[in-house]
């Protein structure tokens, strides 16, 4: 990645020069939506690198077509930073209130949002800003300067390759969200949410959906420390090694099958979740090894689909299971048409098994009427409760004896059909 040299000494400069006439520049489009257009702006004049720039809601998108600049900036409607141009944030950081910021066009290294000097956060009141990588090859960079992206702010590729680039006297701090949905996002520098001592992420959401998020070159994450969620739903997050211990959110969306090899040797080794654990259905996990729960773990399973084509999520263990007392087993049914009572369904397969989970929620509690689910032993779910269908044929082997047709199939057929029920 390139860097801006000499950047603090133009904030410098600029301040020098501005600082005695910085004031709040709220801009009004009264000529159009160019961020450059002196008219547009209240008072007169297009922004410096000293002052507060605040861009309400309402009225044009805004388009950035030249460099920019600004102390701080508060964003409530769309922007648009296109082609090979800069916006500067000198010190102050941005304020996303509901308006998603789109850097389009661009290239990596000096062009882009770029963050000069002291502590800045991207942040967000609303807990819904967004910033977006849109076709080309677009950053958003750090120099001189402390840059956090705050809860409730999401970095979104979309259609484009996007890097974090923050400079060797820089940091960067995720509390929000980064997602790779179309394009690649790379983070180039200090990632204080890594320690490289303990290979553990703690900190933000880490969404995969369809493409990959590199972390900082030499990162091998594998711990996930608590507040983190990785959400797997495409992708691949790489930097993340042999993950052994989960004190945060692990979740596989989209059917997405993942392999965890807590010692790096398939069959040595122990998996500890001591957070949460989320499959959605057709989801599998695979522990080559021994996998353990600590008190307070949940693990959250869905099941959808019909009794005829169930697609269910599974944790697959080839070593021994120690789950915790008091631990939880959630079982989500969803769409869900279950088969007759004492039907049998397989959440957790292994070797060994310790104990047993202290808790177990179904959800919905009741999946239709008089259907019942709960955990049996070894880690399965039966469906129980006073089910009408144990004493009802099916529409084939009306006995459900699993041979057909037969002589008592044909009396049950005429019993049936004058009201009675099956033998």
């Amino acid at each position: 990645m390139q860097y801006i040299k000499g950047v603090s000494v133009i904030a410098a400069l600029s301040l020098m020069a501005g600082g005695a006439l910085a004031v709040t520049k709220t801009f009004n489009g009264s000529v159009s939506g160019d961020w450059g257009t002196a008219a547009n702006w209240t008072p007169s004049g297009v922004p410096t690198s000293a002052d507060d720039v605040i861009i309400d809601a309402g009225g044009v998108a805004i388009s950035v077509t030249t460099d920019a600049a600004a102390r701080s900036l508060v964003l409530r409607r769309a922007l648009t930073l296109s082609g090979q141009n800069r916006m500067r944030i000198f010190g102050g950081g941005m304020e996303l209130q509901g308006g998603t910021f789109t850097i389009a066009g661009g290239s990596f290294g000096p062009f882009g949002i770029i963050f000069v000097g002291g502590s800045q956060q991207i942040s967000s009141s609303t807990g819904n800003g967004l910033i977006r990588f849109v076709p080309g090859q677009n950053s958003i960079s750090a120099t001189d300067c402390a840059l956090t992206i705050g809860p409730g702010v999401t970095i979104r590729s979309a259609g484009a390759t996007g890097a974090i680039s923050i400079d060797p006297s820089s940091t960067l701090q995720v509390l929000g969200t980064i997602e790779a949905a179309s394009g690649n996002i790379t983070i180039d520098g200090t990632l204080l949410n890594y320690n490289g001592t303990q290979n553990s992420l703690t900190g933000g959401t880490w969404l995969l959906r369809g493409s990959n998020i590199n972390l900082p070159a030499g990162a091998s994450v594998l711990n996930i420390g608590a507040s983190t969620t990785i959400s797997f739903g495409g992708g691949a997050l790489n930097g993340i090694g042999n993950v052994s211990a989960n004190l945060g959110t692990l979740e596989f969306v989209n059917g997405q099958d993942r392999t965890f090899a807590p010692s790096g040797n398939p069959g040595v080794g122990t998996f500890q979740n001591g957070g949460t654990i989320k499959l959605d259905s057709g989801s599998i996990l695979t522990i080559t090894g021994n996998f353990r729960t600590l008190p307070n773990s949940v693990i959250d399973l869905t099941m959808t689909g019909s009794d005829v084509n169930v697609q269910q999520s599974r944790i697959l263990i080839n070593g021994e299971a120690q789950l915790n007392n008091v631990g939880r087993l959630r079982v989500r049914y969803n769409g869900f048409l279950p088969p007759d009572c004492g039907t049998i369904f397989q959440v957790l397969t292994h070797t060994s098994r310790v104990a047993g989970f202290g808790v177990y929620e179904s959800v919905p509690a009741e999946a239709t009427a008089n259907l019942l689910f709960g955990e049996v032993t070894n880690t399965r779910v039966q469906v129980t409760g006073a089910c009408e269908s144990e004493n009802t044929c099916d529409d084939i082997d009306f006995n459900n004896n699993g041979v057909f047709p037969e002589d008592q199939d044909v009396i049950d057929f005429f019993t049936v059909l004058a009201g009675g029920t099956c033998q």
